[in-house]
């Protein structure tokens, strides 16, 4: 359980000029603090300023893009020594697509549709369908099936949202997908 190995977690969604980060505390789920910091090299050790300041003991980052406009600052904290958690999986779009259901909805009704996705505890989240279309916002939302490139246990899928702050629609062992 994350709780046994972390104290805080330090989640960033990295833009070209900008990084935006939140440090929630692991087990009250609480964003304890939030930022912006400049995408340079000052922004980089700004950011782990704030960790160090705002999450005092064991931490891990989550950068988002890691490839690509995260990667400056994954570098940056590699040689820090700090631990980063990366998610890796397919998009929930392309999962949809893939079934045939994507595909059989006309862009027209994906605005007033929902997808809802159920976790094995029963806890479940909605994310609008035009938000994850490519014909509408194209959110990068994933059905993760890797954490730092290892295969979650017993082959579970976690609902990944960028950008959310409070990972309210982070879902674990995903079990089901229903479109409303």
């Amino acid at each position: 359980m994350l709780a046994d190995q972390l104290d805080f977690v330090v989640g960033v969604d990295p833009h070209r000029d900008s990084h935006a980060l939140a440090i929630v505390h692991v087990v009250s789920g609480a964003v304890v603090f939030e930022a912006n910091v400049a995408a340079s090299s000052g922004g980089y050790a700004d950011a782990l300023k704030l960790a160090e300041r705002h999450a005092a003991g064991r931490r891990a980052f989550a950068v988002e893009g890691t490839g690509s406009f995260g990667s400056g600052l994954t570098r940056f904290l590699t040689g820090q020594g700090e631990q980063q958690n990366e998610w890796t999986g397919p998009l929930l779009w392309d999962v949809l697509a893939a079934s045939g259901v994507a595909d059989a909805i006309k862009p027209g009704e994906q605005v007033r549709l929902a997808v809802r996705v159920t976790g094995a505890d029963g806890y479940t989240a909605v994310v609008a369908l035009a938000e994850i279309s490519p014909q509408f916002a194209g959110r990068p939302v994933q059905l993760a099936d890797h954490l730092n490139g290892v295969l979650l246990p017993d082959h579970g899928l976690r609902l990944v949202v960028p950008g959310d702050k409070r990972g309210g629609r982070s879902v674990r062992d995903v079990v089901r997908i229903d479109i409303e």
